[in-house]
Order: C-alpha cells, then sequence, then structure tokens
C-alpha cells in the first residue's frame, strides 16, 4: 500500500512549453535518466567530446504531450540536434527546471 502512494504522489508533473503557438510539455527526469546524463557526460568528456550534447537525450526523454507520451524516440537524435537554437534552449532550459537542475533551483538547494 505504501510503495502504491509513493508512486502516485511521485507522477511527474508535466510543464507546458510554447513554441511558436505550438504547446509541448516537458516532465522531470527519472532518477535512471538522470543516472544516463551523467554516465553521458562522463563518457563524451573522456572521449573528448562536449558533454553538452547530453542535452539532445534529456529533451528526447522529456518532451511529451499532455497526456505524457514521449514526442520524440532515440532515432529523432539527429532532428532535435538540428532544431533552432531558439527552439532547443527553451526546451533543455524547460527540462532542466522541470528536474530541479537549473541555477536558481541548485542555489536554492546549495542555502537550504
Amino acid at each position: 500500500m505504501l510503495k502504491e502512494q509513493i508512486f502516485k504522489a511521485s507522477a511527474p508533473t508535466l510543464t507546458p512549453v510554447e513554441l511558436n503557438g505550438v504547446t509541448v510539455y516537458v516532465r522531470s527526469l527519472t532518477g535512471a535518466e538522470l543516472g544516463r546524463v551523467h554516465h553521458l557526460t562522463e563518457t563524451f568528456r573522456a572521449q573528448g567530446k562536449d558533454p553538452s550534447e547530453v542535452n539532445v537525450s534529456a529533451v528526447i526523454w522529456a518532451t511529451c504531450d499532455q497526456d505524457g507520451n514521449p514526442v520524440f524516440s532515440s532515432t529523432d537524435a539527429e532532428a532535435v540536434a538540428g532544431l533552432p537554437w531558439q527552439t532547443f534552449q527553451l526546451l533543455v532550459q524547460a527540462v532542466l527546471k522541470a528536474s530541479g537542475l537549473d541555477s536558481d533551483s541548485l542555489q536554492d538547494a546549495k542555502n537550504a
């Protein structure tokens, strides 16, 4: 019973993001996804690649429709990476904020 209550209370909140008159949603990253972000970041750094490429994966994982269904799949990575910079940054910042990883949230956690 407690387990079900935890899962129900932990359902992700969907945050609307307006993109040129189209509303998409982002959700917070899961613990597993955050682990993959960390692993990919370390892997990219070890290979001399730009770790900001991990943002493409974060956008793919967290962008969804109003019902929480994924908008993108891993096969969309190149297309997501090719989005106009402003659109891409808007999505990245929304995912970071929804996940508590934006600079304001991190500063608040540091000051707590």
